[in-house]
This record gives structure tokens, sequence and C-alpha cells, in this order.
């Protein structure tokens, strides 16, 4: 699996399997500049998804939201089991019951879920 923390580069989040820019540059006046620099794509890692769950690397949740986001974007019901399971395994990391200091506390997600799907986060 390639490395969840990348070298200085792009970590690329798109959907577009195929599009991988790799520079940067301008021409100006006959002079020209031109920056070439190392990528990674987050959609690479769906691969690897069971080295993501056994990963201790808590950025890995990070990519599985983003790939199960890519994957069920049509699909509320699936995207509603990922969220849950996907918040279960940080739970299990040790990630505190009211979220980190900045983030949105997950019964804040769970109510939130509620109202629209008419059901809870966890059951």
């Amino acid at each position: 699996m390639p490395p969840l923390i990348h070298r200085p580069g792009q970590m690329l989040t798109d959907s577009r399997k195929n599009w991988r820019p790799d520079r940067f540059g301008y021409e100006l006046c006959g002079c020209k500049v031109e920056l070439i620099f190392p990528t990674a794509k987050l959609l690479d890692y769906g691969e690897h998804w069971d080295d993501l769950e056994k990963s201790d690397n808590p950025f890995s949740v990070v990519v599985m939201a983003h790939l199960k986001h890519l994957e069920t974007h049509r699909n509320m019901d699936n995207r509603l089991k990922w969220k849950s399971s996907l918040v279960k395994m940080l739970y299990q990391w040790g990630m505190p019951a009211g979220g980190y200091p900045g983030t949105v506390p997950v019964h804040r997600l769970d109510t939130e879920a509620s109202g629209r799907h008419g059901r809870t986060l966890f059951r």
C-alpha cells in the first residue's frame, strides 16, 4: 500500500482515475518556469481497503471516508451505514465521545442523520 502520508506534493481527491497532473509552468517574455511535483491520489488506496482497515494511522479513516463518499454518492442508506462503521472505528481507536476540540461532535452527526433519514446513526 502507498504510504498514507505522502511526501510534499499534491494529494488528489477527485474521482477521475486518469487525471494526474504532476507539473505547473508558464512562459513569459521568452523565460520559462516549470515546477514538477509528486502526486498521490486517494482513489489509489481503494485497492488496499483491507490494509486501511488494519492500519493504526488515523488518516486511514479519512481515506476510507473519502472513498465511501465517492462510492455511495447516490445511495444515502448505504452512506449512512458506512458513516456509522467509520465513526465506530474512530471510537475503537480512542477518539473521545465528544470529539476533539474544533470538530463536530459525533452526537450532532447522529441527530442530523436522524432528522434526514428517520433513524439514528448507531443501533
